[in-house]
């Protein structure tokens, strides 16, 4: 299983904001990844998933310690922000020591990757707007089959939360998360 290193360079998460500016849906926030972590760790089933993605994975620390926790599972990064893509490939080259076949990041607008390829798709979509977010939903229903970890969900997903959970985010310590089974 690949090491991580847990004492990442605040340097990294220092990122031109020039997409920050044109569009809201881009301010960048970021969950304490063992809140991730201890979810799906926590909850029957998820353990057992071989593709993760995070969508808006900015500089990828969750994806980096996602793949070093389940060694069985694919973990993709999808950011938009070109230096926050630019990050994660050098956070991911200082942080896992083995080989790390297991993680990719990509540079691109999520909307031009099919999320049936995947069985566990993280997004904090708290930062979208309801455009985005509209989006978002349609793309799920369309594509997805597995688990599904938001932060804000339309009322068409409500009959699928499993379970909710608080977790640590760079702006809140106590931000609730919905686990969702489709």
């Amino acid at each position: 299983m690949p090491k991580v290193k847990y004492d990442i360079a605040p340097e990294h998460y220092i990122i031109p904001n020039d997409l920050d500016i044109t569009n809201k849906s881009y301010i960048y926030g970021e969950v304490n990844p063992q809140n991730i972590i201890d979810i799906i760790k926590d909850v029957s089933g998820i353990q057992e998933c071989k593709h993760f993605i995070d969508i808006g994975s900015g500089c990828g620390r969750l994806v980096t310690q996602m793949s070093a926790n389940f060694p069985n599972m694919l973990c993709t990064g999808i950011e938009i922000h070109k230096a926050r893509y630019e990050t994660s490939l050098k956070i991911l080259n200082e942080t896992l020591e083995t080989d790390h076949g297991r993680v990719e990041f990509e540079w691109d607008d999520y909307n031009n990757h099919y999320f049936g390829n995947y069985d566990v798709l993280y997004c904090c979509n708290v930062i979208f707007s309801k455009e985005d977010n509209d989006k978002l939903y349609e793309k799920i229903f369309r594509e997805f089959s597995g688990y599904l970890l938001l932060y804000n969900y339309s009322f068409d997903l409500a009959p699928y939360i499993k379970k909710s959970f608080t977790v640590q985010c760079s702006w809140d310590n106590n931000v609730n998360i919905y686990l969702f089974h489709i």
